[in-house]
């Protein structure tokens, strides 16, 4: 992602710094075909703090989450244990949401966990318009967001364009406030 130099000076006006992020994820496909996680690793490079997660998965359940630096959990919403089965990691999600056949013709909503926070990704709108399938996602928030939202959170509504003739997305976008992000993917 490239920032161009007014959006960076508006970063520094808001107090956010220049992160570097690295994930990586493994999964395997069950028996019906649906896309489950086994292992999630993210690390997160913001000036001279590294934070790690990494979360081991069993059967779509959390079995171990390991997070160094942790987090202080009074200042996050409560994530039930309950709410951490039938779980898949983001990455997993993205891959999931990005395949028009693995999400169920924009019809399988997702429940994902990334160690801090749960939420629900919901399909509330399938359009067909002339050569293109439009679908809309709702982030729904289950637990270990902040009680106080930050001027830059993620957006709770992602929008997805697939072509007819392929079942992979040509467009993901989304807006919200200053934070607005449009990922065009290419046929090669």
């Amino acid at each position: 992602i490239k920032i161009k130099s007014d959006d960076y000076k508006l970063f520094q006006l808001l107090g956010i710094k220049k992160v570097d992020s690295y994930g990586f994820s493994k999964g395997v496909f069950d028996l019906e075909e649906n896309l489950s996680s086994i292992e999630y690793e993210y690390t997160q490079k913001k000036q001279d703090i590294t934070k790690v997660t990494n979360i081991t998965f069993e059967n779509r359940n959390v079995i171990n989450v390991y997070m160094n630096p942790g987090y202080d959990k009074n200042k996050v919403s409560k994530v039930d244990d309950e709410k951490l089965k039938d779980v898949i990691d983001p990455i997993t999600a993205f891959i999931i949401l990005s395949d028009y056949e693995l999400n169920g013709q924009c019809s399988k909503n997702l429940n994902v966990y990334d160690g801090k926070r749960r939420y629900e990704l919901n399909f509330t709108k399938l359009v067909a318009v002339d050569d293109q399938i439009h679908c809309t996602v709702k982030r729904v928030k289950i637990g270990g967001f902040r009680k106080k939202e930050k001027i830059l959170s993620p957006p709770d509504e992602i929008n997805l364009i697939f072509n007819k003739d392929y079942n992979i997305v040509k467009e993901i976008n989304s807006k919200r406030g200053l934070f607005n992000f449009k990922i065009t993917v290419s046929m090669l």
